[in-house]
């Protein structure tokens, strides 16, 4: 049997924790054990011919970029606290393509770097010949 204290109440199992919060051995180890769980994607390298295949879409796109076409494309995102990253998709209309400062940018504006481009999909494509 537990003892029951006679002259005062019995502490609250929260009084009685928060006692030894000043023990804590190290702040933030939480969050770092959550940053280390988190996962990231590893950028894919690309061979010759998929290279040229975005290449050919990217040029299509500077050729068309007035008719404003629809696009959908994937990028990747560089993770800025461990190696890898993320993959993201957008959908929007092509403003602008800026080739010599190697970018894209969508009419929400939306900017993706070209050398970030992993996926280049237009309902332009299939009305063209490669």
């Amino acid at each position: 049997p537990h003892h029951e204290p006679t002259t005062h109440p019995r502490m609250s199992r929260e009084a009685r924790a928060a006692q030894f919060s000043p023990f804590i051995a190290q702040t933030g180890y939480e969050e770092e054990i959550q940053e280390a769980a988190r996962t990231t994607e590893t950028r894919t390298s690309y061979d010759e011919n998929v290279r040229a295949e975005l290449d050919w879409r990217l040029h299509m796109l500077a050729e068309h970029a007035n008719d404003k076409p629809d696009v959908a494309i994937s990028f990747f995102i560089p993770d800025e606290h461990k190696e890898g990253g993320a993959i993201r998709r957008v959908h929007g209309r092509l403003e602008t393509i800026d080739t010599s400062k190697r970018f894209l940018r969508l009419e929400d504006d939306t900017l993706v770097e070209l050398d970030s481009v992993v996926e280049l999909d237009s309902p332009l494509f299939s009305s063209i010949d490669y």
